[in-house]
């Protein structure tokens, strides 16, 4: 007869929604990991069972402000079409906001730039050293 440890009982909703906003061992949130590996899917499923796009890793940082820091342009418009995520999110530590990174990031596709304002980014928005220079981006 099986016991408990070889077939769980189903996690609890409850149980389950804290757990996909749980860092792992190395910080990193599930929702991030999926979508910086490509797994839309799995994201999809992350967000159905109660991820939260708004949720912070052990450093404090958003899913958005590590998509537009790497560049990842499908993980930005994913998070800002899909799952209405706050444009406007500042870091705890540096105020930044993912439109701030987007300046930062030369090489990022104007359409995030283009979603972030149009989703609520403020463009006078200023970080902690007062800088609130961002370069134009051509809003349609």
């Amino acid at each position: 007869m099986p016991t408990d440890t070889q077939f769980p009982l189903p996690l609890a909703p409850l149980q389950l929604s804290r757990l996909v906003n749980e860092c792992d061992d190395r910080g990193h949130l599930p929702l991030d990991l999926a979508l910086s590996s490509g797994q839309t899917a799995l994201a999809e499923t992350l967000l159905e069972h109660r991820a939260d796009p708004d949720a912070r890793d052990d450093r404090g940082r958003r899913p958005l402000h590590l998509a537009v820091g790497r560049g990842d342009a499908a993980a930005c418009l994913f998070l800002l079409e899909r799952r209405g995520c706050r444009a406007d999110a500042a870091l705890d530590s540096t105020l930044e906001t993912p439109l701030h990174l987007a300046a930062a990031r030369p090489g990022l596709d104007a359409e995030v730039a283009e979603k972030l304002v149009r989703k609520g980014a403020n463009v006078n928005a200023q970080d902690k050293d007062s800088r609130y220079d961002l370069p134009c981006f051509p809003v349609n």
